[in-house]
């Protein structure tokens, strides 16, 4: 996903909205589109704010939410492979290794780290 315009160009296109000059001249001025502009003006209406939207997700979905069940398996059997996290927490090899890296977790030969 691009990055949002910032506020300050947001606000300074609602104040030239405000002053009754056309979404065409605005436009061309700040480089916006016209359909940009239109939906800052409806989400200045219906939200009341022409903030971006904010806390989007990273990456796919994550299939192991539970940090502390996973640590304390971890910590149960400290020499676990990849492939059993991943079986016992119902995902792939790949995904169990992402969710260690997330964490701050690394794998090194026959422990955790």
């Amino acid at each position: 996903m691009p990055a949002p315009y910032s506020l300050d160009l947001r606000k300074r296109a609602m104040r030239l909205i405000e002053k009754g000059t056309s979404t065409e001249r605005i436009s061309k001025l700040l480089e916006i589109s016209i359909p940009t502009l239109e939906l800052w003006i409806k989400h200045k209406k219906n939200r009341g704010t022409i903030e971006a939207k904010t806390g989007y997700q990273k990456g796919h979905s994550h299939k192991i939410i539970n940090e502390e069940e996973f640590l304390s398996e971890i910590q149960k059997n400290p020499s676990i492979t990849l492939e059993d996290l991943g079986k016992k927490f119902g995902c792939s090899r790949a995904a169990a290794h992402r969710f260690a890296q997330k964490i701050g977790l690394t794998h090194k030969k026959n422990f955790w780290v």
